[in-house]
């Protein structure tokens, strides 16, 4: 299913979560900056700068014209701020009874400690002395409020717009951040969507890893295992489809001699007997079938086995003599190598009868295709726990574009000459020895001679005696 607009959505919590952030950070850097600046402003000291000398002379100019009273109806006036001027007397009083910032009072005591008041009102600066009703007065002006916020960055007629504008443009540009950072983060995973969507729709070659582009890692993670699920139930699908075909096409051909032979049955009473006998031999074909078919599934779908302690000396020692007494049918000479006391005392832990079965498909097949009077070899060994089993023909070998799929059920290679099985006995033998946690594998010799060379290889329970000697 497509992400649908929904405020529970992944995207819109984490738009919410990034705008909260972000104006969060914005506030804390304000904060920080403001505080910053009244520190590097210093609110509260002695303005020394030309606004504060000029805030002075603006006072003493009151004095001047308005006399002591009118100084003090000045210096209590909303036109006496940024910065504010201040008369202090020796006895630590201000005119106008204002209290006086603690840091000019600390400035001012430094200032006279060294030396560097003033001395009387015609020395020019941000500090003067005045004499009012014969009581010298320290006349100055300090920063006692902070400078108006205004936008820096913003040319001419943007300077210094209203707090609330700079609020709301700010609030604007942290939504559009946060919902580009927002898009950016959720694209794999609306690309993920949209494959997902896609294979549940049938499209079974849907892939989104190479699409999804650069990601986090558990993202890229999440992409790739679908493209591994995928990639199985595509192939799992198909395998379906093509074993459907394949069994309809070997039940196909018993039913279509069946139903020759009834028609023959019908046409002269004379042929009853040998169509009847026809008849129970495709029938026997198609329940061979039925049994070979029920036998791979049950091996497909990972049904238990039948596990007890399985003598390996007597497995191969009986499936020796299966392979001598079907060999005879064509000549071919069968030669085992494990001799009676290479693996004396050797277990594996398993169903022997599945096992035994799994080697008699192999060896029937390496039969069939060993020429008359060549010869079939089998030969065991163990390495490290782990029983090896070859087993050698002489036939025409499979060419390299096939051995991939060999032990895949129904196939039949271009070497098949005789017509006759299913194709799936090496496919039973592979999910039998798997199911032991086995592997079978298929080469052609490289030994100078033409042949194929099938590799059982088997987890030992308990190794021969002789390696615990």
């Amino acid at each position: 299913m497509y992400l649908r607009p929904s405020f529970r959505s992944l995207f819109w919590r984490l738009f919410a979560g990034l705008t909260v952030v972000i104006l969060a950070t914005a506030a804390l850097v304000s904060v920080t900056a403001y505080l910053t600046r009244k520190q590097d402003f210093g609110i509260g000291t002695i303005d020394w700068r030309v606004s504060g000398q000029k805030s002075v002379e603006t006072a003493l100019l009151a004095y001047r014209y308005g006399g002591e009273a009118g100084l003090v109806d000045w210096l209590t006036s909303p036109s006496n701020h940024n910065p504010t001027v201040y008369l202090l007397a020796e006895n630590g009083r201000e005119l106008s009874g204002r209290p006086v910032p603690q840091l000019a009072l600390e400035m001012l005591a430094a200032l006279k400690e060294e030396g560097r008041l003033p001395a009387n009102e015609s020395d020019e600066g941000a500090v003067r002395t005045i004499e009012i009703a014969g009581h010298p007065y320290m006349v100055f002006a300090t920063r006692t409020n902070p400078i108006p916020l205004k936008i820096r960055f913003f040319p001419g007629q943007l300077r210094g717009l209203p707090l609330v504008l700079i609020g709301l443009l700010t609030t604007l540009i942290v939504f559009g951040v946060a919902w580009v950072l927002a898009l950016y983060y959720t694209r794999p995973l609306r690309r993920l969507d949209q494959a997902m969507e896609r294979f549940s729709l049938g499209e079974l070659k849907t892939r989104v890893e190479a699409s999804i582009g650069p990601a986090d890692d558990e993202i890229a993670t999440l992409a790739r295992v679908f493209d591994q699920m995928a990639e199985r139930i595509e192939g799992l699908i198909e395998r379906q489809r093509r074993l459907f075909h394949d069994v309809s096409h070997e039940v196909r051909s018993p039913l279509a001699r069946i139903d020759v032979a009834l028609a023959l049955a019908r046409r002269d009473p004379a042929r009853v007997a040998p169509s009847l006998d026809r008849i129970e031999k495709e029938v026997a074909s198609i329940d061979r079938l039925i049994e070979a078919l029920l036998t791979y599934a049950r091996l497909e779908n990972n049904a238990e086995l039948h596990e007890a302690p399985v003598d390996v000396e007597a497995l191969l020692r009986e499936a020796g003599d299966n392979a001598r007494f079907e060999a005879e049918t064509r000549a071919v000479r069968v030669e085992t190598n494990w001799g009676s006391s290479l693996l004396e005392g050797a277990e594996l832990l398993g169903d022997g009868p599945a096992l035994l079965r799994a080697i008699d498909n192999v060896v029937r097949n390496a039969i069939r295709f060993t020429p008359e009077e060549g010869v079939l070899a089998l030969e065991a060994q163990w390495h490290d726990r782990t029983l090896v089993l070859l087993c050698r023909d002489e036939g025409p070998g499979v060419p390299p574009e096939e051995l991939p799929d060999l032990f895949r059920p129904f196939v039949r290679g271009k070497r098949e000459s005789t017509g006759t099985g299913f194709g799936l006995g090496l496919a039973i033998a592979q999910k039998c020895v798997e199911a032991h946690k086995g592997r079978l594998e298929a080469s052609n010799r490289t030994d100078g001679r033409t042949g194929l060379v099938v590799r059982f290889t088997l987890p030992l329970e308990r190794a021969p005696r002789q390696s615990t000697s």
